[in-house]
């Protein structure tokens, strides 16, 4: 389990996405590789991992969980 978190007042969705999806890469060549990547994610996160999918080339969620994510935008916005 990794948890990993970003400040969205002063990191925006794309810089916290070149990060997150960097450290994660990272950790992963650091251990075992595991057969499965999965990740929970909360409002703006869910964002994020769809950036850093997007981004790591060599990184592939199996599963993902969004918790109030704004995947198709927001009324509000």
């Amino acid at each position: 389990v990794w948890n990993e978190g970003y400040d969205s007042r002063t990191e925006g969705a794309a810089e916290a996405a070149v990060r997150l999806g960097a450290r994660l890469v990272e950790r992963l060549r650091m251990g075992v590789r595991p057969r499965r990547v999965h990740a929970v994610a909360h409002s703006l996160g869910g964002l994020v991992l769809r950036r850093i999918e997007a981004d790591q080339r060599e990184l592939r969620f199996d599963r993902v969980v969004c918790l109030g994510s704004p995947q198709r935008g927001a009324v509000m916005a």
